[in-house]
């Protein structure tokens, strides 16, 4: 790790995740100036960490020394460093440095080290739903870091961030705000084996490699072959980590379990949303037995989720801009569906997309015919895509605090073409 030229400026780190917190300890101790922590997490704000203060990145905005005194910002998230790039350049602050471009592979051991310095108390503090960090550090770590053996071999190697890879529409729970849409859903499918695997293997023509994928739904667990869809991912070199989501509603198979502890490139990721997520220490144990890393997500915070709207309740220019402004980092794949957002991919499944749009591209159906340049040309796309039409976005600045997990009665309404 070269940080040479960091010793002579003002450091701030954001957002607050496993490479930000190490990354921290090993700047203090090399005798940079780390001088504070952003995160769009309010929950955090008001702490510190290691004596440095984390506050909003509105404080950002209002820091004269990130300007005037050469200050830099590294951002260290693998999945949204985008969207917090972003994020920050709308709040003028242009030194900004992605965490990859002083981060090579053989930072891994150190990084992996440093972290477990870290107490889980410290975590805690900080935020509860942190203090699980510990558990998955070595998988987190690699998320971060494993890519850079592909920009070794490949200077123009296309870095997918991170996939959704949806398996079934199919929930054990219906959240009013879920954020892949599947409240909508009075029909729910799942994706065969077969064309999951065919999906993943002719979107891998285009994109070099994956650094994360998540399998959820719906509920993973509840597709029988969910082990066999674990086992090719996990197995490709074109892949990173894997995690699989789920709400605790269903308790998973003993010979699940058993395939699912030999790689150790996945773990699984618990949303726990109190008495629903009714199976969530039985799963825990069984996952401790197994040795199957896990993340418990607690006191969870949804913020302003997107919803469908009227399709001409806004011109052109309002739908653009609502495009630009959104919080979407999470590209999905169904079958042989593949779209840059999640959102996107259940509007079109869910024929919620007004014809007189198609021309505005959404959804990518991927066959031996697609092409690497049509992939690449919709992930970079700064153009609406038709399914923004009838959503409202998920903007970055929107702190509308949703309460998770609200049950509907039954599958919400919405138009369908």
């Amino acid at each position: 790790m070269d940080i040479t030229k960091l010793k002579s400026r003002p450091i701030y780190l954001m957002p607050i995740d496993v490479i930000s917190l190490s990354l921290c300890v090993i700047l203090q101790s090399e005798g940079c100036d780390v001088r504070a922590f952003f995160d769009n997490n309010s929950a955090t704000h008001g702490k510190s960490f290691r004596g440095v203060n984390i506050s909003s990145p509105t404080a950002a905005e209002k820091s004269k020394t990130i300007r005037s005194e050469g200050g830099v910002v590294i951002v260290s998230g693998y999945k949204s460093g985008r969207a917090i790039s972003t994020q920050l350049q709308e709040l003028g602050i242009t030194n900004i440095l992605p965490y990859d471009d002083i981060l090579s592979l053989s930072d891994f051991e150190l990084f992996l080290q440093v972290f477990k310095t870290v107490k889980s108390k410290e975590l805690y503090d900080i935020a509860p739903v942190l203090s699980d960090l510990n558990i998955t550090a070595e998988l987190r770590i690699k998320q971060a870091l494993l890519p850079q053996y592909v920009k070794d071999m490949k200077e123009d190697a296309q870095i997918l961030s991170h996939l959704n890879l949806v398996i079934t529409e199919r929930c054990s729970l219906r959240c009013e705000s879920c954020s892949t849409l599947i409240q909508y859903f009075d029909k729910p499918e799942e994706v065969s084996f077969e064309d999951a695997k065919r999906g993943m293997q002719l979107l891998l023509n285009s994109i070099d490699y994956v650094r994360n994928i998540s399998i959820l739904g719906g509920e993973p667990f509840l597709h029988s072959r969910l082990a066999d869809i674990a086992d090719f991912v996990c197995q490709s070199d074109r892949v990173g980590t894997v995690t699989i989501n789920t709400n605790a509603t269903i308790l998973p198979d003993k010979p699940l379990c058993l395939r699912l502890s030999t790689y150790k490139n996945l773990m699984v990721v618990i949303s726990d949303y109190g008495k629903l997520s009714k199976h969530k220490n039985e799963i825990i144990k069984l996952l401790k037995f197994y040795g199957i890393p896990y993340e418990l997500l607690r006191d969870m915070v949804w913020y302003g989720q997107a919803k469908l709207i009227d399709a001409h309740s806004r011109n052109d220019d309002e739908v653009q801009e609502t495009f630009r402004t959104c919080n979407m980092n999470c590209a999905a794949l169904y079958g042989l569906m593949f779209s840059k957002c999640q959102s996107a991919l259940s509007l079109e499944r869910l024929r919620a997309i007004p014809p007189e749009y198609s021309e505005y591209e959404s959804v990518i159906n991927l066959s031996n015919d697609t092409c690497k340049q049509s992939v690449i040309k919709h992930l970079n796309s700064e153009k609406a895509m038709g399914a923004c039409f009838v959503c409202s976005g998920k903007s970055r600045t929107n702190t509308e605090r949703i309460p998770p997990a609200i049950q509907a009665s039954k599958p919400l309404l919405y138009r369908k073409y």
